[in-house]
This record gives structure tokens, sequence and C-alpha cells, in this order.
């Protein structure tokens, strides 16, 4: 991302800059902010603004080996963009991100070589820490991937559910339902109520029989995880759409 594709909010700050001196506004972003840093907004903000940050560390255990990660919140000061020559002009050669009560400190003052070297090792420590802050799009990921655990427990306490379903779909719903389905259609076919009634009758008791048996219940089997196959892989066709969105 560029200084083009900075928001309306990140430009004005630099453009207040290129104001001061006779550099450009996409001159003072690259000049003033690490290039880790160009890629994100929020990023670009904090180093200008400061904030409170988050990031996960290695912190040693005390007295003892080992340690762990741990989240570090740390608060960083606002910056002022200071002239290493105080009254000199606001420029690349001239200019550097500072912490803003050291520079009102100093006043009048130039920076001394010293001061400079400090205040770049500062500089490179911080932009360490926000490029590495736990950020609102990193919060997204590790909601995605919480959506993505409930998700597979949702759908193993499902397939628990399924299973106990399945195995009371073959042993009683399923023949039900299938005589019923074949009786209907037999019974469609005859003319007279009377016909309708005894061979609608016959083919009922007769599908039901059928589908009690191993072979029928085999079948029945078959095409219920025929179609719970269909549902799941619709499930996951729906899963992989939002993950490209």
């Amino acid at each position: 991302m560029s200084y083009a594709q900075m928001t309306p909010e990140v430009k004005s700050m630099f453009q207040s800059l290129a104001n001061k001196g006779d550099w450009t506004a996409q001159e003072a972003f690259d000049h003033l902010v690490p290039e880790s840093l160009q890629g994100d907004p929020q990023h670009v903000t904090v180093w200008m603004n400061g904030g409170e940050i988050t990031t996960t560390e290695w912190v040693p255990a005390r007295g003892r080996a080992g340690g762990s990660y741990e989240e570090v919140t740390r608060e960083l000061p606002d910056r002022d963009c200071s002239r290493i020559e105080a009254g000199g002009e606001y420029s690349v050669e001239n200019t550097i991100m500072e912490d803003m009560s050291d520079n009102r400190a100093r006043q009048a003052a130039d920076i001394t070589p010293d001061e400079l070297e400090e205040i770049k090792q500062t500089n490179a420590i911080e932009a360490e820490w926000i490029e590495e802050m736990l950020d609102i799009q990193d919060s997204q990921t590790v909601l995605e991937d919480l959506q993505d655990v409930a998700d597979v427990t949702i759908l193993g306490e499902a397939a628990e559910i399924a299973a106990g379903f399945l195995e009371v779909a073959c042993d009683v719903v399923a023949p039900v339902a299938g005589g019923v389905w074949a009786g209907k259609t037999v019974a469609d076919r005859c003319e007279t109520t009377a016909d309708k009634v005894g061979w609608g009758s016959m083919a009922t008791g007769g599908t039901i029989a059928v589908l009690c048996t191993p072979p029928g219940q085999l079948a029945i089997g078959g095409y219920l995880l025929y179609r719970v196959g269909q549902r799941g892989h619709a499930f996951w066709k729906k899963r992989q759409a939002r993950k490209a969105d």
C-alpha cells in the first residue's frame, strides 16, 4: 500500500507537514514512516500519534528456566516531526520523528549526534512493536478461527445426533414412510375406491415388510447417507465461499 492508498486522515497529517517545508506529502510519508509500517493506515496512525498497543511476546520465567508467550500492553508516545538543526528547514535531510515531550523539552537546541542515534534506536524498537501489534485485522482472523472451531464442534454434535437418527430411521421411520409412499403410488393408479384401498394397502404392507429385512435396511441406510453427504458437501462449499470473501 502506498501513500496514495492511505486514509484521508493519514494523508492530512503528511499534507500538514508538507506545508511546513519545501517537500511533498509523499516525500514526508516515505521519509518519516518506517517502511515496515507503510502498508497499514492503522500502523501509520499509531506511529505518528501514539496509543496503546498489545503484542504477544516471550516472557522469561522469574527465578527459573523457561518462560511463556504472553500479551504485553504498552503506551506509545505521540510523536513530533523534529528538526535536527533547530532553525533549519523541514526536509528529508533535517527531520526525524521522536517523542513529542523530548522534542519540546529541547526547545530551540539542535539534536546532538548522540541524541540522534538514541532516537533512531528507540524508533526501530517501537516500529517493530507496532508491526507486531494485535490489530483489528488480527482480531478478525482470531474470530474466524473461533468460528471454524465452533463449526467443527457443531458438526461433531450434529454427527452424533444424525447417527442416532439414522439408526431410528432405518429401523422404524423409513420403512413406514417408504410403505406409505408405495401405497399412495399404487392407489393413485387405481380407478375405484375399492381398488385404491385394496391394492394400496397391499403395496404399503409389502413395502414395509421388505424394508424391514436386512437388505431393505441396507438400502435405506445407503440412501440416507447419500442425502447426508449432499448436505455436507453443500455446507463445505458455503464455508469455502465465505472464506474466499
